[in-house]
């Protein structure tokens, strides 16, 4: 037998479940805005918001009770111990599991004192999601993009006139956990000339000048400050402390004119 002795801080009645729940379950708001069991091992169905105000079926209106005291005459409750959402749908425990979501408090064996807390604790293998921000809360722009991971990094300014023939090597980025990069440009921050600029070449590797992220490319004439020269890749696989090489092979040491910088897209590989 399960009953409340109290309730408070009860949510609305409006919210529909979206399946048969038990008075005294724990339950969360799906991303379809209907009321199902919490899960601390499934991902969009924790955290919790509360406990069921009463037993309802798919389709009913739910009472949600976030403070009170929880009557079960089957718990075996430790007494003054913490209570936790548990693994198992709409459950509780005792023994805090990797999403530990804090209830309540055992005040006898068969009582619980319900106080609704936030998720501590790992929320799962890499990054927040949309099951945890979305739309639906009602913040604008809080639905994360796709790719909300990308980062960038960039060269030094590299002047194409130094020379025919002339290699400068730049180590742009060492990241210390693996990456991938994704994209890859030459940003023009002085205007190129109407000739000459195209003897000048680009290339990028995992040592100095090598071409495993991006075989040698031209650069452009004429090309305005701001505009760039886009660079294919080959691979953008880069190990953790590898390096990233840029090698620039430039032209005659006479005004032909144009600098720029190389910028680099790239997200990081999934962390342990």
């Amino acid at each position: 037998m399960v009953n409340w002795k109290t309730k408070k801080g009860r949510l609305n009645k409006v919210l529909v479940a979206g399946e048969s729940i038990t008075i005294g379950q724990a339950v969360a708001i799906y991303t379809d805005g209907k009321v199902y069991k919490a899960d601390a091992d499934a991902e969009g169905y924790y955290p919790a918001v509360g406990l069921a105000g009463f037993s309802v079926s798919e389709g009913d209106k739910v009472e949600i009770v976030r403070g009170g005291v929880l009557y079960d005459s089957t718990a075996t409750w430790t007494i003054g111990g913490e209570v936790y959402l548990s693994e198992t749908a709409g459950g509780l425990v005792q023994i805090a599991p990797t999403v530990a979501q804090l209830i309540g408090y055992a005040l006898t064996a068969t009582t619980i004192a319900v106080e609704i807390a936030q998720i501590t604790g790992d929320l799962g293998s890499g990054s927040v999601s949309n099951a945890h921000i979305n739309a639906s809360a009602g913040i604008v722009g809080s639905k994360l993009h796709t790719n909300a991971q990308v980062r960038y990094a960039k060269s030094e300014i590299l002047n194409i006139d130094i020379g025919a023939g002339t290699p400068k090597d730049t180590a742009v980025l060492v990241p210390e956990k693996a990456i991938t990069i994704t994209d890859a440009c030459f940003v023009y921050t002085e205007a190129t000339a109407a000739a000459g600029a195209t003897a000048a070449t680009i290339k990028m590797g995992t040592s100095a000048g090598g071409t495993q992220i991006v075989n040698t490319t031209n650069l452009q004439q004429p090309k305005a400050i701001g505009s760039k020269t886009a660079l294919s890749i080959v691979s953008g696989k880069v190990t953790a402390d590898g390096a990233v090489f840029v090698r620039l092979t430039g032209v005659v040491a006479t005004p032909i004119a144009g600098e720029g910088y190389i910028q680099i897209e790239y997200t990081v590989d999934d962390a342990a």
